[in-house]
């Protein structure tokens, strides 16, 4: 069954607030939607598939950032503002260290560093057209669009000013096969790990990601 959509305005959320300073006060903690066009979209429950594939990124992303002090890196219930009548959550989403004055007590101001957009049969449309045009359109310098079920992986680049509007996303491409980040600096892989089953130690894969870094490691 469809969940609730937030309750309308009351006395803590007055009539002259935007509709996403009305969403960010009004939706529910703990679900996760987003805010198109002044309209609240709520996910349904994910697939196992799809909460899999979820922390695998997170362990990876997360602890790469930790240990290399690059950043944070939140996982789908942070609400990054595009405008008055937008607001997405990404299932993950990363912020550099030197900027992380963008968060706020319940969400980040766009543009974030990096968006991931783990697509589903109810969200396929919006994470291809509306969410991509959006965070192209304020600016978010990387995009990485996984399809588990179609198997695919796409990544794209800002290619502009990373922070301002006006750029234009364009495919990252793959050196032997390999993804290199130019958001999380260093951070590489190659996309098919995305598609094993079952997926591979996401602890393991970060150790040897880190290891190869390594002074004196081949």
């Amino acid at each position: 069954m469809p969940r609730p959509a937030p309750a309308p305005p009351s006395a803590d959320a007055p009539a002259e607030m935007t509709p996403y300073e009305r969403y960010v006060a009004l939706f529910p903690d703990g679900m996760k939607g987003d805010l198109i066009d002044g309209n609240a979209v709520i996910d349904m429950s994910t697939s196992v598939l799809h909460e899999r594939l979820f922390k695998f990124l997170l362990i990876l992303l997360e602890g790469y950032a930790e240990a290399r002090g690059l950043g944070e890196v939140f996982g789908s219930r942070t609400t990054m503002r595009v405008d008055d009548e937008n607001g997405y959550e990404p299932d993950v989403l990363f912020i550099r260290a030197d900027r992380l004055g963008i968060l706020d007590v319940k969400d980040a101001r766009a543009p974030v560093d990096l968006a991931v957009e783990i697509v589903s049969p109810s969200s396929g449309r919006r994470d291809r057209e509306t969410k991509f045009e959006g965070y192209e359109r304020v600016g978010v310098p990387e995009y990485w669009l996984v399809d588990p079920v179609r198997r695919e992986a796409a990544f794209y680049r800002l290619d502009g000013e990373p922070y301002q509007a006006g750029g234009v996303y364009r495919a990252a491409p793959l050196s032997g096969g390999v993804f290199e980040s130019g958001a999380v600096g260093g951070f590489r892989f190659d996309p098919q790990v995305l598609f094993q089953d079952p997926l591979p130690s996401a602890f393991a894969l970060l150790r040897s990601l880190l290891e190869a870094e390594e002074p004196g490691t081949e």
